[in-house]
């Protein structure tokens, strides 16, 4: 049982409004369908949510629930009723007195045959609460026929049958047989049985094998939504092909965080009369569960104070030569040479050449050099340092490919100039200086004389800045470099906000829309637009018809500032932005009607989507708006679909986030230049972070640069930056990897 690549997560079924008779009358959005595709979202897997609502301002909480966590709401099917509600009572012991159920329309609710086409080109499907869901099960079976080869799986405590399923999901509760309901389930024809037991852990079956899961110790706050967290961590584990013994273990991990607030989510608090939060079943005997601090802490928990002070020493000792690193790569003409306008010629080799003087700068620290060329003459540098066994891994990448020069203060972009504590050069900031502070950071742990446990990966790959992806970061992966966690030093530290560690970027889509017009004479305007002439027919101006494009994409975008949002970002954050328009008849004149007519298109987007959903979308929307109109309606808008990049979205509250963050908070309780950072934040920018989680490979940016004089002219980085970088980068490796000592 193996899931398709392009791994998106389907969830079907309920929804709910959980209100709580306290004396805030707090209100929360939940389900058990609901609360498996928020717990999905934040692992960062792209899920749609297919449910049901009725017309009614219960209705919003749940959308508003949807959108927080970067879920579109547009399979949220309205249906003539009420939206499900629950009344819940707390008890003086803290347990809960579920008062009253009214499912509503979600009792009613069945995925008609549109949602059935959507629903059947995901990679996994989960059922919750549904009804009829043997009959939804069947109509799933049927796509397989065609060709559909996604996983199925359903929470069998709410929803009937065992028939056409894949992984059936049960709840046993403590004392029970937990064994023989996974065996009876494998008999039943099910390949796969997931038996959550409370207290006494989890197991799972295929009838051939056994894993098992041992409850972790947690402080409980409310087991509202454990198991429902449990089944999107196992669910988001096998998406990135963990065995099962590794699923149940993040299921476990996944339910212990929910437990350890209130609520089957992590929720902002209370806006106005509603409490956008969202609570609900799952099986309350989950509750047992570990909130998986240690496990992502262990590393720096057995790593001692002097350790951190020993790398802090080594990076003050060989700051000046991560210096002297950073001026011969800035001297290294390393621009991307497919950036538009640039002579590629001029250039080629160049990042090859910064790459090799990378190469001998990290061979002498015990960095085994590697190449994974997919463009030729364009090779990315794969060093890696071999832990001495039983840590995880983590990679730090960088781009080595520039933006093209620009003329400022300087004669020579290439020649580094020292003023005042930064260093000025092209690629500076972005991001040559964050491949000075990953050397010295190894540097410093060899000094140091620390052993990593787990490998230490350095990627340094061509091709970021122009999005080029395939030939770059994912072509290091596609190739097996596979880690357990990726940095990435791209400019995060803009004074006083220095080292900020980003876990979300927009994703993005290089496009333009073209269209055709009909040439003729400039003074015949009033024969084509006025009543009494012959319209069309003897011309069509089409800078008259690109307007109503840009038009059309225009109302999309004030659309999206409703329609496209997610918690990490602020509102109205997601764009659709004009950057190039042009229109004429092959030469620049204005006496004629221009036949053809463009504009270049850069969006944003939010995690939670596919560029290829985006692309869709508008295509369908401008499509609407053409059809309006005669010419249009017959010489249809052309789209040019260039360069996207993936939205990036690694769980704040996963292991790798937290182990990073704890690291930063080390250092910024040593170090007054480092601030507080409770938790992390949005990154101005995309980078190939996003490539990582791509491969559900939890990656973060945190580095020396400056983002607001990246991509500028007399780009510069603060000297001082590097050496905090290279300290923080230590640390998350120390703790992250776990050490031995030498």
């Amino acid at each position: 049982m193996t899931p398709p690549s392009s791994p998106w997560v389907a969830v079907v079924g309920d929804n709910t409004v959980d209100r709580y008779l306290d004396a805030a009358a707090t209100e929360y959005s939940g389900g058990n369908a609901f609360n498996v595709a928020v717990q999905l979202a934040a692992q960062g897997v792209a899920v749609r949510y297919f449910g049901a609502v009725g017309p009614d301002e219960d209705a919003e909480i749940i959308r508003r629930g949807l959108r927080r966590n970067g879920i579109a709401v547009d399979d949220l099917e309205v249906m003539p009723g009420e939206t499900a509600i629950t009344l819940i009572r707390v008890t003086e012991t803290g347990d809960r007195v579920f008062e009253r159920e009214d499912f509503g329309v979600t009792a009613a609710y069945r995925p008609g045959d549109d949602a059935l086409e959507s629903i059947s080109s995901a990679a996994w499907v989960h059922i919750g609460m549904l009804p009829d869901a043997d009959d939804f099960r069947g109509r799933l079976a049927a796509r397989r026929l065609t060709g559909w080869q996604g996983v199925v799986s359903q929470d069998c405590a709410v929803a009937s049958g065992l028939g056409n399923l894949d992984v059936a999901f049960l709840s046993a509760g403590e004392g029970v047989d937990a064994l023989a309901i996974a065996q009876t389930t494998v008999a039943a024809g099910v390949p796969l049985a997931v038996v959550t037991r409370g207290a006494d852990g989890a197991i799972a079956s295929d009838g051939s094998s056994t894993w098992s899961q041992d409850a972790l110790p947690a402080e409980v706050v409310d087991t509202t939504g454990a198991g429902d967290s449990f089944i999107a961590g196992f669910i988001a584990a096998q998406l990135r092909r963990d065995d099962v013994g590794q699923a149940l273990e993040n299921g476990a991990r996944r339910a212990a965080v929910t437990v350890s607030h209130p609520a089957g989510w992590a929720h902002p608090e209370p806006e106005g009369d509603v409490a956008d939060s969202d609570a609900r079943d799952g099986d309350a005997g989950d509750g047992d569960v570990a909130d998986g601090d240690a496990a992502s802490r262990s590393g720096a928990q057995s790593v001692a104070a002097d350790r951190y002070a020993a790398v802090d020493a080594a990076v003050d000792e060989f700051a000046a030569e991560a210096t002297a690193l950073l001026i011969e790569l800035v001297a290294v003409r390393s621009v991307n040479p497919l950036q538009p306008g640039v002579d590629g010629s001029l250039y080629a080799g160049e990042e090859k050449r910064a790459n090799e003087l990378l190469a001998e700068a990290f061979r002498p620290l015990g960095f085994g050099i590697e190449w994974v060329e997919a463009a030729e003459g364009r090779p990315n540098l794969v060093a890696i340092l071999p832990g001495s066994g039983g840590g995880r891994s983590l990679a730090l990448n960088g781009h080595i490919d520039t933006v093209s020069p620009q003329a400022g203060r300087f004669d020579d972009p290439w020649t580094a100039v020292i003023e005042d504590g930064w260093l000025y050069g092209l690629g500076a900031t972005d991001m040559k200086a964050g491949h000075a502070a990953m050397w010295l950071a190894a540097r410093a742990l060899q000094k140091a004389g620390v052993t990593l446990a787990g490998d230490l990966h350095i990627h340094s790959v061509v091709g970021e800045e122009t999005m080029s992806h395939e030939i770059g970061t994912t072509a290091i992966l596609e190739a097996g470099y596979l880690v357990d966690g990726a940095i990435v030093p791209e400019p995060t530290s803009t004074a006083p906000d220095l080292l900020r560690v980003a876990n979300a970027a927009a994703g993005n889509y290089l496009f333009s829309v073209a269209v055709r017009g009909k040439s003729t004479h400039w003074a015949s305007r009033n024969l084509a637009i006025r009543a009494g002439g012959p319209g069309d027919e003897i011309g069509v101006n089409a800078i008259d018809k690109i307007v109503q494009v840009y038009n059309a994409m225009r109302q999309l975008e004030e659309q999206w500032a409703f329609t496209k949002t997610h918690p990490s970002f602020p509102a109205g954050a997601f764009i659709i932005h004009p950057g190039v328009l042009r229109a004429d008849i092959g030469v620049e004149a204005a006496p004629y009607f221009p036949d053809r007519a463009r504009i270049d298109y850069l969006l944003s987007f939010p995690p939670g989507y596919t560029s290829a959903e985006i692309a869709a979308e508008i295509e369908e929307h401008v499509g609407h708006a053409a059809a309006m109109d005669p010419w249009l309606r017959e010489h249809p808008v052309e789209f040019t679909w260039t360069d996207t990049w993936p939205p990036a979205f690694t769980d704040p509250a996963g292991d790798f986030a937290r182990s990073v963050m704890a690291s930063r908070t080390e250092l910024a309780a040593v170090e007054p230049a480092v601030p507080p950072l409770e938790e992390p934040v949005t990154a101005a920018a995309q980078s190939d972070a996003n490539f990582y989680e791509a491969y559900g490979i939890p990656a973060l940016v945190c580095g020396p640069g400056d983002v607001r004089v990246a991509h500028a002219t007399d780009e510069r980085v603060a000297i001082e930056n590097i050496a905090l970088a290279a300290r923080m980068i230590a640390r998350a490796a120390i703790d992250w990897c776990g050490t031995d000592r030498t």
